[in-house]
């Protein structure tokens, strides 16, 4: 089934111009539900005391990428014992392990999901979003022999591939043969803009083979082996929220090369 996604419609971590700027503290109900869950697995109460304090750090600190790697670890250390705790399939098996370590009710854009991107290995990715006040990543786990632990085997965050957009995340498979997938990210600011990027495993490290501009007023629809994408070709500089012309591009996946099918063109709206 394809799924058509509206940029407009997510909620975006507010870190950037135009936004609201962050929160660094959890609310009393949330205090009371991180409590309860703290005292089932203690790793929650550490895994949420590292999240505040990622986003209380100003994005552009010298302290933000380390503030970052301490609570994407811990996302590692849970994603990977439940990954190879879980019988018959994983990845649900574990993202009902990581959805109790959602910080806030409600999530305000929170959430933590691994997918199953690759198979013959299984390849798992898990994409993470640390909700209004944080920014988005993505984790690779992989084995090195089909009976060892599950292990950190690529990252994707803003520090390690200096042109990834890491506002709110989300995240489609196009190949689990070849491990393709892609991400897409963006804010709802007046343009509502997207990035869109396609991304590869190849047994030791994860490359982006495709990427796109940030694109204005964009949505996206999955489809098998592809992505269409609908956005803003001709934006009216005096404002913003007027396109002239919306353009879709479908792209599909060959087992070897990404390439823009078609393109179409569209009236603005009356």
């Amino acid at each position: 089934m394809a799924i058509l996604v509206a940029l407009g419609a997510w909620e975006w971590s507010p870190s950037r111009p135009g936004e609201v700027g962050r929160t660094a503290f959890l609310g009393r109900t949330d205090e009371r539900r991180s409590a309860a869950a703290a005292q089932a697995d203690p790793r929650v109460a550490e895994f949420a005391e590292a999240v505040a304090e990622l986003r209380s750090v100003p994005p552009e600190d010298p302290s933000a990428r380390a503030a970052l790697e301490k609570a994407l670890k811990l996302l590692d250390g849970i994603a990977t014992t439940a990954l190879g705790a879980g019988s018959g399939n994983a990845s649900e098996a574990a993202n009902q392990v990581l959805a109790r370590f959602v910080t806030r009710e409600p999530p305000v854009g929170e959430s933590y999901r691994v997918y199953r991107v690759g198979e013959e290995p299984d390849v798992y990715a898990l994409g993470v979003n640390f909700g209004s006040g944080g920014p988005s990543a993505v984790r690779l786990y992989a084995r090195s022999n089909p009976r060892g632990p599950y292990q950190l085997a690529g990252q994707i965050d803003r520090f390690v591939q200096k042109d990834y957009f890491d506002d709110y995340l989300e995240l489609a498979v196009v190949d689990r043969k070849s491990a393709v997938f892609v991400t897409v990210t963006g804010r709802t600011d007046e343009l509502q803009s997207g990035s869109f990027a396609l991304w590869k495993y190849d047994g030791k490290a994860v490359s982006a083979l495709w990427s796109s501009d940030l694109l204005p007023h964009s949505s996206y629809e999955a489809v098998p082996r592809g992505l269409m994408v609908t956005y803003c070709a001709d934006l009216d500089e005096e404002n913003p929220k007027v396109c002239r012309k919306t353009v879709r591009d479908t792209y599909q996946w060959d087992g070897n090369a990404w390439t823009r099918v078609s393109q179409q063109e569209f009236s603005p709206r009356p």
